[in-house]
């Protein structure tokens, strides 16, 4: 639990490739606070990161790997969400209440990046499940974006680097983008 901007925040540590974990969450937070307004997929990476290959030499145990973890994770995230914020916007006494839904993909969704052929792959999975969620649930009241940085310093990419370090350049990355730059976007 944090606090900002006195908005409590409340996170919560599970593994986002267990269908059950997800669900087990999810129910917790409705049962608790009952209604749910916000949901942030930002759970993802590399199923093997120091390890990037082209496509056809990942194995396809790790190719699972990052597709269960990016959009597997963001699927079931939205899949046990939504109609509890369904609820929360036919419940509301407000007419004006709705819900956000805002996924973390990233540019490799839309355009092919070397040797990164299983995170491309599950980050444009991100993209069409964004853009589903809006056609089916936008004019029940619930709102979804994704948010598509470039890379961004973090624990997982500063394992990376050097692998990291040349891809910048390609497809319009200047730099390597840290954390808050990517929350100002927001």
């Amino acid at each position: 639990k944090s606090e900002f901007n006195n908005v409590r925040i409340d996170t919560i540590k599970a593994d986002v490739t267990d269908e059950n974990q997800v669900k087990q969450y999810i129910d917790a937070t409705f049962s608790k606070y009952g209604k749910i307004n916000i949901l942030c997929n930002i759970a993802g990476g590399f199923s093997k990161p120091k390890d990037l290959r082209p496509l056809c030499d990942i194995e396809l145990t790790d190719i699972r790997g990052t597709i269960d973890m990016n959009l597997y994770g963001s699927i079931y995230n939205a899949y046990y969400t939504i109609g509890y914020m369904l609820k929360t916007v036919q419940n509301s006494s407000d007419k004006n209440e709705s819900c956000s839904i805002i996924n973390m993909s990233s540019i490799a969704g839309s355009f092919g990046l070397a040797t990164a052929g299983d995170y491309c792959i599950s980050k444009s999975g991100v993209d069409g499940l964004t853009r589903a969620i809006c056609a089916d649930y936008g004019a029940s009241g619930i709102r979804c974006n994704s948010v598509k940085p470039c890379f961004v310093t973090t624990p997982l990419t500063t394992a990376m680097d050097d692998a990291l370090e040349e891809k910048t350049g390609q497809r319009g990355c200047r730099e390597m983008s840290k954390p808050r730059q990517v929350h100002a976007e927001w």
